[in-house]
């Protein structure tokens, strides 16, 4: 899948990259992503004004389509 990744420490560093599929444990859902918004805290991270551990998918603010639900 692709993903918005920020992968170092500094301003700036994101780029589009090809990551893993995530796995999903009895307590998810996995989402396919339809929309995604800019959120303040990718603002912040983007200018390394928040706590964070590169890499990083940015992007929390999401709506989609649940396609796999854990058992």
């Amino acid at each position: 899948m692709k993903a918005i990744v920020k992968y170092k420490k500094g301003d700036g560093f994101i780029e589009l990259r090809e990551v893993a599929r995530p796995t999903v444990n009895s307590e998810e859902v996995l989402i396919k992503v339809k929309t995604a918004g800019i959120c303040g805290t990718d603002i912040h991270i983007l200018h390394d004004e928040f706590e964070y551990s590169p890499p990083v998918i940015m992007g929390h603010e999401f709506s989609g389509e649940i396609v796999e639900v854990g058992e």
